[in-house]
């Protein structure tokens, strides 16, 4: 397995869950959230402040690094309300298709490329139907 992936703390105001609440909110042990972010099922954001050894407000944490909490640990990460949502939609495939986790970041991709795919077949359709329009409205003009 890799390094998980931090994501920058582009959006602080829906990056605001640390590991602990995300666990508390959604029923999760923290070891299994821990897991998923190593498949690469989520990808927690650095929070703001937190460097070495900080604990989950950015203060200094007594043992963080022993803990496994050092620069890009899970005492750094902050997750979203998306990252909560994407925490329950695998954990129910989980269950549902009895996926492992390397299965549920496969498919929790595919289902959310669908998805961009079907935004982006609509968009054009949109765009199609104004080019049909204009175009009617022009032979109107000429007719």
């Amino acid at each position: 397995m890799s390094e998980p992936q931090l994501q920058p703390p582009e959006d602080l105001a829906s990056v605001s869950l640390s590991l602990r609440e995300i666990c508390e909110q959604g029923g999760f042990h923290a070891e299994y959230v821990i897991e998923m972010v190593e498949y690469g099922v989520l990808h927690p954001r650095r929070g703001r402040g937190a460097g070495p050894g900080a604990g989950p407000d950015g203060a200094p944490g007594a043992g963080a690094v022993a803990s496994g909490a050092g620069a890009g640990g899970p005492r750094d990460w902050r997750f979203g309300e998306a990252d909560l949502a994407r925490l329950r939609r695998a954990e129910r495939l989980r269950r549902d298709l009895h996926l492992d986790l390397a299965g549920l970041a496969l498919a929790l991709e595919l289902l959310e490329e669908n998805e961009a795919l079907r935004l982006r077949v609509r968009a054009l359709e949109r765009q199609l139907d104004q080019l049909h329009v204009t175009r009617d409205w022009i032979a109107c003009r000429e007719g």
